[in-house]
């Protein structure tokens, strides 16, 4: 697992709800499962809303968008 990674998308959900660290981290591992998963956008989508907090799913859209972004660039760097 890669371990920046996971530190962007946990400072992500930190920056987006009202979180503890190791909830942070919680969420973060599930998220970071999902977007190494070999699928195609849709679907990352849909698994990371299930993922996210549902207090507001605009919140958690454009969250869920934010990490598949992050995580499409850093793989292509690599």
């Amino acid at each position: 697992m890669d371990q920046d990674q996971l530190e962007r998308i946990t400072s992500l959900l930190k920056g987006s709800w009202p979180m503890e660290e190791d909830e942070a981290q919680h969420i973060a591992t599930n998220c970071l499962e999902v977007l190494e998963r070999d699928a195609g956008y849709r679907d990352r989508l849909t698994r990371l809303m299930r993922v996210l907090p549902s207090e507001c799913a605009m919140t958690a859209a454009l969250a869920a968008n934010q990490m598949i972004g992050l995580h499409s660039t850093r793989k292509r760097a690599h």
